[in-house]
Protein backbone atom coordinates (compact mmCIF):
# COMPACT_ATOMS: atom_id res chain seq x y z
CA UNK A 1 0.00 0.00 0.00
CA UNK A 2 3.44 2.40 0.28
CA UNK A 3 2.97 2.84 -3.64
CA UNK A 4 -0.88 4.60 -3.31
CA UNK A 5 -1.98 7.40 -1.62
CA UNK A 6 -6.16 7.41 -0.68
CA UNK A 7 -7.92 10.65 -1.35
CA UNK A 8 -11.63 10.66 -0.91
CA UNK A 9 -14.43 7.84 -0.11
CA UNK A 10 -16.16 7.18 -3.08
CA UNK A 11 -18.38 4.08 -2.82
CA UNK A 12 -19.62 2.28 0.23
CA UNK A 13 -21.69 -0.96 1.04
CA UNK A 14 -22.60 -3.72 3.96
CA UNK A 15 -19.35 -5.17 3.79
CA UNK A 16 -16.75 -2.72 2.50
CA UNK A 17 -15.45 1.12 1.52
CA UNK A 18 -13.97 2.08 -1.65
CA UNK A 19 -11.86 4.97 -1.87
CA UNK A 20 -10.23 6.58 -4.69
CA UNK A 21 -6.61 7.35 -4.90
CA UNK A 22 -3.62 7.62 -6.79
CA UNK A 23 -0.16 5.89 -7.55
CA UNK A 24 2.52 8.27 -6.01
CA UNK A 25 4.90 7.57 -8.24
CA UNK A 26 3.07 7.44 -11.79
CA UNK A 27 0.58 9.85 -10.63
CA UNK A 28 -2.20 7.63 -11.70
CA UNK A 29 -5.73 7.25 -10.80
CA UNK A 30 -6.90 4.72 -8.77
CA UNK A 31 -9.52 2.17 -6.85
CA UNK A 32 -8.85 0.97 -3.72
CA UNK A 33 -11.50 -1.74 -1.99
CA UNK A 34 -11.01 -2.53 1.82
CA UNK A 35 -12.89 -4.71 3.83
CA UNK A 36 -12.32 -5.12 7.84
CA UNK A 37 -9.90 -7.99 8.74
CA UNK A 38 -12.77 -9.00 11.64
CA UNK A 39 -15.39 -9.36 9.26
CA UNK A 40 -17.36 -12.70 9.38
CA UNK A 41 -17.12 -13.31 5.68
CA UNK A 42 -13.78 -12.72 3.30
CA UNK A 43 -15.35 -11.56 0.40
CA UNK A 44 -12.95 -9.62 -0.89
CA UNK A 45 -10.42 -12.29 -1.08
CA UNK A 46 -12.84 -14.69 -2.99
CA UNK A 47 -13.68 -11.55 -4.87
CA UNK A 48 -9.79 -10.96 -5.98
CA UNK A 49 -9.44 -14.86 -6.62
CA UNK A 50 -12.42 -14.44 -9.28
CA UNK A 51 -11.16 -11.13 -10.57
CA UNK A 52 -7.59 -12.65 -11.20
CA UNK A 53 -9.07 -16.05 -12.77
CA UNK A 54 -11.66 -14.11 -15.45
CA UNK A 55 -8.50 -11.57 -16.33
CA UNK A 56 -6.15 -13.82 -16.87
CA UNK A 57 -8.55 -15.89 -18.83
CA UNK A 58 -8.99 -13.38 -21.14
CA UNK A 59 -12.03 -10.97 -19.77
CA UNK A 60 -10.64 -7.80 -19.31
CA UNK A 61 -13.99 -6.24 -19.37
CA UNK A 62 -13.91 -6.97 -15.61
CA UNK A 63 -11.12 -5.20 -13.15
CA UNK A 64 -7.57 -5.73 -13.49
CA UNK A 65 -6.15 -6.33 -9.53
CA UNK A 66 -2.81 -3.97 -9.16
CA UNK A 67 -2.38 -4.81 -5.62
CA UNK A 68 -3.75 -7.55 -3.10
CA UNK A 69 -2.60 -7.63 0.71
CA UNK A 70 -3.32 -6.56 4.25
CA UNK A 71 -3.09 -2.75 5.50
CA UNK A 72 -3.95 -1.58 9.20
CA UNK A 73 -6.57 -3.86 10.08
CA UNK A 74 -8.22 -4.54 6.29
CA UNK A 75 -8.15 -6.49 3.48
CA UNK A 76 -7.30 -4.22 0.23
CA UNK A 77 -7.67 -4.45 -3.67
CA UNK A 78 -6.15 -1.89 -5.74
CA UNK A 79 -7.45 -1.80 -8.94
CA UNK A 80 -8.32 0.33 -12.01
CA UNK A 81 -10.42 4.12 -11.34
CA UNK A 82 -13.48 3.73 -13.66
CA UNK A 83 -15.24 7.25 -14.75
CA UNK A 84 -18.50 5.90 -13.81
CA UNK A 85 -21.09 3.60 -13.27
CA UNK A 86 -23.51 2.71 -15.46
CA UNK A 87 -26.60 4.87 -14.66
CA UNK A 88 -24.73 7.78 -14.09
CA UNK A 89 -23.52 7.54 -17.57
CA UNK A 90 -26.93 7.18 -19.37
CA UNK A 91 -28.13 10.60 -17.57
CA UNK A 92 -25.11 12.22 -18.79
CA UNK A 93 -25.51 10.85 -22.08
CA UNK A 94 -28.49 11.52 -24.74
CA UNK A 95 -28.11 8.21 -26.10
CA UNK A 96 -30.17 6.92 -29.09
CA UNK A 97 -32.54 3.42 -28.99
CA UNK A 98 -30.37 1.96 -31.16
CA UNK A 99 -27.09 3.09 -28.85
CA UNK A 100 -28.96 1.71 -26.00
CA UNK A 101 -29.07 -1.72 -28.07
CA UNK A 102 -25.83 -1.68 -29.04
CA UNK A 103 -24.89 -1.33 -25.22
CA UNK A 104 -27.24 -4.32 -24.27
CA UNK A 105 -25.54 -6.52 -26.99
CA UNK A 106 -22.24 -5.92 -25.07
CA UNK A 107 -23.70 -6.71 -21.78
CA UNK A 108 -24.86 -9.76 -23.02
CA UNK A 109 -21.67 -10.89 -24.47
CA UNK A 110 -19.79 -10.11 -21.39
CA UNK A 111 -22.00 -12.34 -19.34
CA UNK A 112 -21.62 -15.05 -22.22
CA UNK A 113 -18.12 -14.79 -21.21
CA UNK A 114 -17.89 -14.90 -17.67
CA UNK A 115 -20.59 -17.73 -18.04
CA UNK A 116 -18.18 -19.86 -20.61
CA UNK A 117 -15.59 -19.99 -17.45
CA UNK A 118 -18.59 -21.35 -15.17
CA UNK A 119 -18.57 -18.00 -13.06
CA UNK A 120 -22.10 -16.50 -12.14
CA UNK A 121 -22.17 -12.77 -10.92
CA UNK A 122 -25.06 -13.33 -9.16
CA UNK A 123 -25.24 -9.09 -8.01
CA UNK A 124 -26.09 -8.11 -11.68
CA UNK A 125 -27.14 -4.03 -11.26
CA UNK A 126 -26.73 -0.55 -12.98
CA UNK A 127 -24.06 0.23 -10.66
CA UNK A 128 -21.82 -2.66 -11.15
CA UNK A 129 -21.71 -1.68 -14.75
CA UNK A 130 -18.99 0.98 -15.23
CA UNK A 131 -17.93 3.04 -18.29
CA UNK A 132 -14.10 4.37 -18.64
CA UNK A 133 -13.22 6.11 -21.86
CA UNK A 134 -16.49 5.21 -23.56
CA UNK A 135 -15.90 1.27 -22.62
CA UNK A 136 -18.14 -0.58 -20.87
CA UNK A 137 -16.54 -3.07 -17.28
CA UNK A 138 -18.40 -5.24 -14.94
CA UNK A 139 -17.27 -4.92 -11.14
CA UNK A 140 -18.45 -6.00 -7.97
CA UNK A 141 -17.71 -9.46 -8.03
CA UNK A 142 -18.00 -10.58 -4.25
CA UNK A 143 -20.89 -12.50 -4.63
CA UNK A 144 -20.17 -14.62 -7.63
CA UNK A 145 -19.71 -18.54 -7.67
CA UNK A 146 -18.89 -21.08 -9.83
CA UNK A 147 -21.95 -22.64 -10.94
CA UNK A 148 -20.32 -26.21 -11.26
CA UNK A 149 -18.60 -28.77 -8.87
CA UNK A 150 -15.03 -29.71 -9.52
CA UNK A 151 -16.17 -32.01 -12.19
CA UNK A 152 -17.78 -29.50 -14.29
CA UNK A 153 -21.04 -31.10 -13.46
CA UNK A 154 -24.08 -28.27 -12.44
CA UNK A 155 -24.47 -27.50 -9.27
CA UNK A 156 -27.59 -28.65 -8.10
CA UNK A 157 -31.02 -26.64 -7.87
CA UNK A 158 -31.69 -26.75 -4.14
CA UNK A 159 -34.28 -24.83 -2.26
CA UNK A 160 -32.48 -21.70 -0.76
CA UNK A 161 -34.03 -19.78 2.00
CA UNK A 162 -32.76 -16.37 1.00
CA UNK A 163 -31.96 -14.14 -1.85
CA UNK A 164 -28.76 -12.92 -3.10
CA UNK A 165 -28.33 -9.69 -4.60
CA UNK A 166 -30.49 -6.61 -5.36
CA UNK A 167 -34.11 -7.30 -4.16
CA UNK A 168 -35.07 -4.42 -7.74
CA UNK A 169 -32.49 -6.95 -10.24
CA UNK A 170 -32.52 -10.11 -8.77
CA UNK A 171 -33.91 -13.11 -10.66
CA UNK A 172 -37.35 -13.97 -10.64
CA UNK A 173 -36.15 -17.93 -9.61
CA UNK A 174 -34.09 -16.73 -6.72
CA UNK A 175 -37.25 -14.53 -4.93
CA UNK A 176 -39.10 -18.28 -5.37
CA UNK A 177 -36.37 -20.13 -3.36
CA UNK A 178 -34.18 -21.42 -6.15
CA UNK A 179 -30.06 -21.93 -6.20
CA UNK A 180 -28.52 -19.41 -8.61
CA UNK A 181 -27.60 -20.38 -12.12
CA UNK A 182 -27.09 -18.88 -15.69
CA UNK A 183 -30.42 -17.54 -16.33
CA UNK A 184 -30.67 -16.11 -13.25
CA UNK A 185 -27.94 -13.14 -14.58
CA UNK A 186 -29.30 -13.63 -18.11
CA UNK A 187 -32.76 -13.00 -16.61
CA UNK A 188 -31.44 -9.81 -14.13
CA UNK A 189 -29.93 -8.57 -17.61
CA UNK A 190 -33.68 -8.45 -19.15
CA UNK A 191 -34.78 -6.20 -16.18
CA UNK A 192 -31.73 -3.87 -16.67
CA UNK A 193 -32.71 -3.23 -19.82
CA UNK A 194 -35.77 -2.10 -18.65
CA UNK A 195 -33.97 0.55 -16.87
CA UNK A 196 -31.64 1.50 -19.50
CA UNK A 197 -34.88 1.88 -21.77
CA UNK A 198 -36.71 3.77 -19.60
CA UNK A 199 -34.91 5.24 -16.68
CA UNK A 200 -36.67 2.64 -13.75
CA UNK A 201 -37.69 -0.41 -13.53
CA UNK A 202 -41.83 -1.21 -12.50
CA UNK A 203 -40.16 -2.36 -9.21
CA UNK A 204 -38.70 1.28 -8.22
CA UNK A 205 -41.60 2.10 -5.78
CA UNK A 206 -42.56 -1.06 -3.30
CA UNK A 207 -44.96 -0.54 -0.77
CA UNK A 208 -44.11 0.85 2.82
CA UNK A 209 -44.51 -2.05 4.69
CA UNK A 210 -45.51 -1.82 8.37
CA UNK A 211 -43.12 -3.65 10.87
CA UNK A 212 -41.44 -6.35 8.87
CA UNK A 213 -38.40 -6.57 11.04
CA UNK A 214 -39.14 -9.70 12.68
CA UNK A 215 -37.82 -11.32 8.85
CA UNK A 216 -34.00 -10.67 8.26
CA UNK A 217 -34.21 -8.90 4.92
CA UNK A 218 -33.00 -11.19 2.61
CA UNK A 219 -35.17 -14.15 3.45
CA UNK A 220 -37.59 -15.50 1.17
CA UNK A 221 -40.71 -15.07 3.32
CA UNK A 222 -39.50 -11.47 4.20
CA UNK A 223 -43.11 -9.66 3.16
CA UNK A 224 -41.15 -7.11 0.78
CA UNK A 225 -39.26 -10.38 -1.19
CA UNK A 226 -42.89 -11.55 -1.39
CA UNK A 227 -43.68 -8.82 -3.00
CA UNK A 228 -41.40 -8.74 -5.52
CA UNK A 229 -41.97 -12.24 -6.32
CA UNK A 230 -45.67 -11.86 -7.36
CA UNK A 231 -44.62 -8.76 -9.18
CA UNK A 232 -41.38 -10.33 -11.23
CA UNK A 233 -43.69 -13.68 -12.04
CA UNK A 234 -44.52 -14.05 -15.87
CA UNK A 235 -47.95 -14.06 -15.38
CA UNK A 236 -47.73 -10.17 -14.59
CA UNK A 237 -45.01 -9.41 -16.70
CA UNK A 238 -46.39 -10.45 -20.06
CA UNK A 239 -48.77 -7.44 -19.09
CA UNK A 240 -46.25 -5.82 -20.52
CA UNK A 241 -47.23 -5.68 -23.74
CA UNK A 242 -46.32 -1.66 -24.23
CA UNK A 243 -42.70 -3.23 -24.01
CA UNK A 244 -40.65 -3.41 -27.15
CA UNK A 245 -41.17 -6.30 -29.31
CA UNK A 246 -37.44 -6.87 -28.57
CA UNK A 247 -37.26 -6.80 -24.97
CA UNK A 248 -40.48 -8.76 -24.69
CA UNK A 249 -39.43 -11.66 -26.52
CA UNK A 250 -35.86 -11.46 -24.59
CA UNK A 251 -37.82 -11.42 -21.29
CA UNK A 252 -39.90 -14.70 -22.69
CA UNK A 253 -37.48 -16.68 -23.30
CA UNK A 254 -35.78 -15.99 -20.09
CA UNK A 255 -38.41 -16.94 -18.14
CA UNK A 256 -38.72 -20.53 -19.91
CA UNK A 257 -34.82 -21.46 -19.47
CA UNK A 258 -34.59 -24.39 -17.13
CA UNK A 259 -32.50 -24.03 -14.35
CA UNK A 260 -29.28 -25.52 -15.59
CA UNK A 261 -29.96 -24.84 -19.69
CA UNK A 262 -27.28 -22.73 -21.25
CA UNK A 263 -28.77 -19.66 -22.64
CA UNK A 264 -28.97 -18.58 -26.54
CA UNK A 265 -26.92 -15.79 -25.83
CA UNK A 266 -25.74 -15.10 -29.60
CA UNK A 267 -29.86 -15.55 -30.62
CA UNK A 268 -31.01 -12.99 -28.20
CA UNK A 269 -28.32 -10.56 -28.97
CA UNK A 270 -29.79 -10.61 -32.56
CA UNK A 271 -33.03 -9.06 -31.37
CA UNK A 272 -31.21 -6.13 -30.17
CA UNK A 273 -28.83 -5.76 -33.65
Amino acid sequence: MNKYELEELIGEGQFSKVFKGIHKRKQTPIACKMELLDQPFALLQHECKILQYLYKEGCHFVPQILWYGLHNNYRCCVMQLYDCDLGLYLQETNLTLKQKNKLFTQMINMIQHIHNHLVVHRDLKPENFMVANNELYLIDFGLALFYTDENQEHNENTYKEHIVGNRIYVSYFILDGNTYSRRDDFLSLGYIYLYILNGNTPWDNPPVLNNPKQYEPTLIRHPLNKWFRIHKQWDEMKKMDYLPKNIFQYLQYAYTLDYAKKPEYELVQNLFV
